[in-house]
């Protein structure tokens, strides 16, 4: 069987996707993988479109993944590909599992839940002849057979094959046209990346993440699966000598943190011998941090380091679900920092726009970050209510979609241009340098009466001047440091570094 899969995503790590592609292959499908890397929110031109259609004419199905994010994107290339052609559409990804009736009123098909297991047994069937074949995990739109059981979850994720990386099946559709894959594009768009994920299932039941609602739906969710250590090596031993240009290794689970000590261990001992390169580990919270195995994978080769704070509101966190005193975020982050001679500044991940949260909340938060031991950057998120979380049903009991429907489509990169963002903005400018905004400063800052008569602005406005002098002290500190990464040949630091001018 003939199958296209399309990523709609702005890289090209496309993880579950390139999974898909070798379950299929390996029973024997032919399988070509079309991405079209727009950045969030930006459509696709019709010559786009249409170089899509010709490129998947030989198809007996296509098939998109899809997060909320791009759901705008799955829907302008479905209704495109159904205007041209008749070859059925089958969805898959987060939004599905989500909003499944809404995802059907634009795909034939829609895969709920884990894909590897249900996408194989679907086009088996499909292949011998078969229409709408009763697979446990696919839902049609055809009325009659709505009802789904739902599929087990692959409890041994060994018997997974490695991500499909073969170019001759893998074509790219940007502005420049349509390109089969080759080296210089991966490397263009992966930055030397290699990106995969070592455990699924979250132990968190975060309210404004799917997280929150796969584990209402199905209990076992929750429970963390884990690789062998030996198979996860295996797969990086496989990926440095097989994908050209590899210069790093990136972690992006949830839960990495949460293998137990003598894994950590294996796996440090065969990643510093076989593989070697650079490592990434991102997931990480205060609750699942632990400093002798953050030690035990510095010493195998990590040095970028991020961990989601979100909130230093009591208030906030109760209802985001993030069990876990100021305390533990303090004690986390001094760990962390006492590599700060061997990692790169580590990254904090926090939220904002919270239409729940009060001026009392923002400023626990900002309190909390200018305590925190220096450098450190943030990643600064506007919440978006994402449809089937916990945190968009709280939204619609209380009517807040009503009046605010901007809180679910927007750009979470983009935050609103309000005083108290400012200040997020400006303690970043000076953390990442090593720079303090004082918890006494801060204070001042966000003095309600200082505020009304502004002088806090006033104290802003100069913190701002200061700001240009750090960017100056940054743009010097890049430079040597990028230096130093030529010298001693770290690549990976040296794209990093142009990538945050």
């Amino acid at each position: 069987m003939n199958i296209t899969l399309i990523s709609p995503y702005p890289d090209l790590f496309a993880y579950g996707i390139r999974i898909l592609s070798a379950c299929l292959k390996k029973n024997n499908h032919n399988v070509k993988i079309i991405f079209l890397p727009n950045g969030i929110g930006v459509n696709y031109s019709e010559k786009m479109l249409d170089a899509l259609v010709e490129l998947s004419a030989d198809s007996d199905l296509n098939a998109i993944s899809l997060m909320t994010d791009f759901l705008s994107k799955a829907i302008q290339i479905s209704e495109y590909l159904r205007a041209k052609t008749s070859v059925p559409i089958l969805w898959g990804g987060i939004h599905t599992m989500l909003c499944p009736t809404q995802c059907l009123k634009y795909a034939d098909m829609i895969c709920e839940g884990e894909g590897e297991d249900a996408f194989v047994e679907l086009a088996n069937r499909l292949e011998a002849g078969e229409k709408n074949p009763q697979v446990a995990g696919i839902r049609y739109q055809d009325s009659e057979t709505t009802n789904i059981s739902q599929r087990s979850l692959i409890l041994d994720l060994d018997s997974l094959p490695f991500p499909d990386y073969a170019f001759d099946n893998q074509f790219i559709l940007d502005d420049r046209g349509v390109r089969l894959m080759n080296a210089e594009i991966l490397t263009k768009y992966n930055t030397g990346m290699y990106a995969t994920i070592a455990t699924r299932g979250c132990p968190f039941s975060c309210t404004y993440c799917c997280n929150s609602t796969f584990n209402s739906i199905n209990p076992k969710c929750s429970t963390v699966r884990r690789r062998g250590i030996e198979n996860l090596l295996l797969e990086l031993v496989w990926a440095k000598e097989n994908i050209p240009n590899i210069d790093r290794i990136a972690l992006f689970d949830d839960a990495f943190m949460t293998y137990s000590k003598k894994s950590i261990e294996q796996f440090c001992e065969g990643y510093q011998t076989r593989v070697g390169l650079p490592l990434n580990i991102g997931g990480m919270t205060p609750t699942t941090f632990d400093k002798e195995k953050l030690g035990l994978l510095v010493g195998a080769g990590l040095n970028v380091v991020r961990m989601g704070i979100q909130s230093g509101s009591d208030r906030t966190k109760k209802l985001y679900g993030r069990n876990y005193s100021n305390n533990t975020v303090i004690k986390a982050a001094h760990g962390i920092n006492s590599f700060k001679d061997i990692i790169m500044v580590p990254a904090y991940d926090i939220i904002i726009d919270n239409p729940w949260e009060k001026r009392e909340d923002l400023v626990e938060k900002l309190m909390l970050l200018s305590e925190l031991p220096l450098p450190f950057m943030l990643n600064i998120f506007s919440l978006t209510l994402y449809p089937g979380s916990k945190l968009y049903e709280i939204a619609q009991e209380s009517g807040l979609l009503e009046t605010n429907p901007k809180v679910v489509e927007k750009n979470y990169l983009i935050v609103k241009n309000v005083y108290l963002n400012k200040l997020f903005i400006l303690l970043n400018q000076y953390s990442r340098i090593g720079w303090r905004i004082s918890p006494k400063m801060m204070n001042l800052l966000t003095n309600p009466w200082m505020s009304k008569v502004g002088i806090s602005w006033s104290f802003y406005v100069l913190l701002k001047l200061g700001a240009l002098v750090a960017r100056a002290f940054w743009v010097v500190f890049r430079i040597k440091a990028s230096w130093n990464a030529i010298s001693s040949g770290q690549w990976f630091r040296i794209i990093k570094y142009l990538k945050q001018f």
